[in-house]
């Protein structure tokens, strides 16, 4: 349906007539008011609306009144006919655009400037020392920052913020310098501290266990042991999914057989030691023996063992291979020992103030990758579960660093759980070199909806010109107006030509964007102009100095016990102790598992050194 270009005639006439209705009494009486003024300086009698009109018709000719009627009459139209003519021009567009850095009221109006308890430290106001911008809650929950190695992001974002930052936090330090720095301070005004080094040669570390976090519930069991494995056991593209399916499913039946045997560990340690015990086949006795004692395995445990026991022997091994190479991280002793047992309590991350340092050396960062994913996946899981208006207790934000982010590897639980977290009270302040470090990891419609739910994106100085680039076209054009002159041709007398054109230009170029300095960053907020703000250098304001001191000392972790693998065990029953001998006598006989298949009956006459060694035998079996 199109619309006419302009309105009839007698529409034009109608607005017209109302605006002089409008408009000339007002005249009138403006014009009046300012000749009264001008006249008898406000001696006279009072002014009205037609006080101009009657000195008009009656003084015009007046050499003393004439000059002072024009001027009345020129100032009423210029009061009240310039807002008339203002509200019926459009103001000129610009041709390329009116690109342009924000001004310090802009960024105050954006929220950036407001210094809350749960702001993200995201630099200093231009020109301003003491003057420090946020990111805040309500206003700009996610935060990333793109900076390439050797650029200042620890000393400039991440320490500021561990030492500002009032609620709970979990930071990837590669270097433990995050740690030494500020979990001195953080301890200090209330922090439960914690630094997870699992492949620390010394074993200083605390502990974190993922199996602690499987729910009893049968139901819920298997989903929380199913979860775990998707991540140790992700899908390869270019592989057959049968056997990271298998894997997975092994990986079930393991978990489960652990978590309903008493006396074994809970650990991922431990599924290893089974998955690598050489015995296969003992898993259908280990079924038939926990049926027979009556404390059966569960029908989930039992299935996916049994999948795995029931295939070819070539089968087997290759499920068995693929699995115990993804799991050879935690036959390592030091590893084993790290995740053992919990120190720190992932659900009460938001019940109370706690940081979580993961210090994971560079050169463990690849190896370790699948137990970080494991960990922030957990981390999610646990605290998505409930919002914050329907627990008084969850009184305190999340904050995760994942420093240097593309080593993580493909963590898509974190990259979809951006768009909610939010309402849970767990924000994300992101940092990688490069958003192509991104695109190449989860592909380029993946990283453009992650990069979406950013609402501060924080650039330092590029060092490669395709994102300096990138960034110039996002900062967008402004118009410029170029004037050009031109002389008559020849001897001929015409007139010298002025011209007026406009031209685009980039705010910033991407050479002037790679020109930026070590002094300055670029912020691209929601809701305002971008700002060319100033960086903070935390060694050199005394506002973050003054809050450096000592990091609480974390004791070296001991090494786990293994539980033995063997068929006695196996069974669901444990070996007689000595606090078993008070009540020995009183247990019924259902109370006792016995194997003596493995004790050898002398043949021939039964001497007393047969007998004891006999007696031996039998004692070794039902104690060991």
């Amino acid at each position: 349906m199109s619309r006419n270009a302009s309105a009839p005639f007698w529409v034009k006439a109608l607005i017209v007539a109302l605006l002089a209705l409008l408009v000339v009494p007002v005249w009138l009486w403006v014009s009046g008011h300012v000749f009264s003024l001008l006249a008898f300086r406000g001696k006279g009698e009072p002014a009205t609306w037609l006080t101009w009109v009657n000195y008009y018709r009656f003084y015009w000719y007046d050499e003393t009144v004439h000059p002072k009627l024009i001027l009345s009459a020129a100032a009423a139209s210029a009061l009240v006919l310039s807002p008339a003519v203002l509200l019926f021009v459009k103001p000129k567009q610009s041709l390329y655009g009116e690109a342009r850095f924000a001004k310090r009221s802009e960024i105050t109006k954006a929220d950036l400037d407001n210094r809350t308890g749960d702001g993200i430290v995201i630099g200093r106001m231009p020109g301003q020392p003491n003057k420090y911008l946020f990111a805040s809650m309500a206003r700009h929950p996610h935060v990333m920052l793109a900076a390439p190695t050797g650029s200042g992001k620890g000393v400039g974002i991440v320490i500021p913020n561990l030492l500002n930052w009032n609620h709970s936090v979990i930071v990837l330090d590669i270097k433990k310098e995050n740690w030494t720095l500020t979990a001195g301070y953080r301890a200090k005004h209330g922090h439960a501290c914690f630094l997870f080094d699992p492949a620390n040669p010394k074993r200083i570390t605390h502990r974190w266990n993922p199996l602690a976090y499987v729910r009893d519930d049968p139901a819920l069991r298997v989903d929380d042991t199913q979860k775990i494995g998707n991540i140790l056991f992700p899908d390869i593209q270019g592989t057959d999914p049968i056997w990271t399916a298998s894997c997975r499913s092994l990986f079930l039946g393991l978990t489960l057989y652990l978590l309903e045997t008493d006396g074994k560990p809970r650990t991922l340690g431990q599924v290893a030691r089974e998955a690598y015990s050489g015995d296969d086949k003992r898993w259908k006795r280990i079924i038939e023996e926990r049926q027979k004692s009556g404390k059966p395995l569960s029908a989930p445990c039992m299935q996916a063992l049994l999948d795995y026991v029931n295939t070819s022997d070539n089968t087997r091994t290759s499920i068995r291979k693929t699995f115990t190479s993804r799991f050879e991280l935690f036959i390592n002793p030091i590893i084993d020992a790290a995740t053992a047992g919990n120190d720190f309590d992932l659900e009460a991350l938001r019940k109370k103030p706690m940081s979580i340092y993961l210090g994971i050396t560079p050169d463990n960062l690849g190896r370790l990758a699948p137990l970080l994913n494991l960990f922030f996946q957990q981390i999610i899981d646990l605290n998505t579960r409930e919002l914050p208006e329907h627990n008084p207790a969850l009184k305190y934000q999340l904050l995760l660093m994942p420093d240097e982010f593309r080593s993580l590897g493909k963590m898509q639980v974190l990259v979809e759980a951006i768009a909610f977290l939010r309402s849970y009270g767990v924000r994300l302040l992101a940092i990688f070199q490069s958003p192509s470090q991104v695109r190449e990891v989860y592909g380029d419609d993946v990283a453009k909806n992650f990069f979406q739910n950013f609402h501060v994106r924080i650039i330092y100085t590029p060092a490669d010109i395709d994102v300096a680039t990138e960034i110039s076209r996002e900062l967008g054009n402004m118009t410029f107006v170029t004037r050009s002159k031109s002389r008559p041709m020849g001897f001929s007398k015409g007139s010298r030509l002025i011209s007026d054109a406009d031209h685009a230009r980039a705010l910033l170029l991407p050479q002037e964007v790679k020109d930026i300095g070590d002094d300055e960053e670029i912020l691209l907020a929601k809701g305002c102009k971008p700002i060319m703000a100033d960086k903070i250098r935390w060694y050199k304001d005394k506002n973050f100095k003054n809050l450096v001191c000592d990091p609480p000392v974390v004791a070296p972790t001991p090494l786990p016990s293994a539980a033995p693998i063997d068929e006695p065990h196996a069974d669901g029953t444990r070996p007689v102790e000595v606090g078993d001998l008070e009540t020995l006598y009183d247990r019924p006989m259902s109370d006792f598992s016995l194997n003596f298949s493995d004790v050898d009956i002398p043949s021939g006459k039964l001497t007393d050194d047969k007998a004891k060694a006999l007696a031996d035998r039998l004692y070794a079996t039902i104690t060991r």
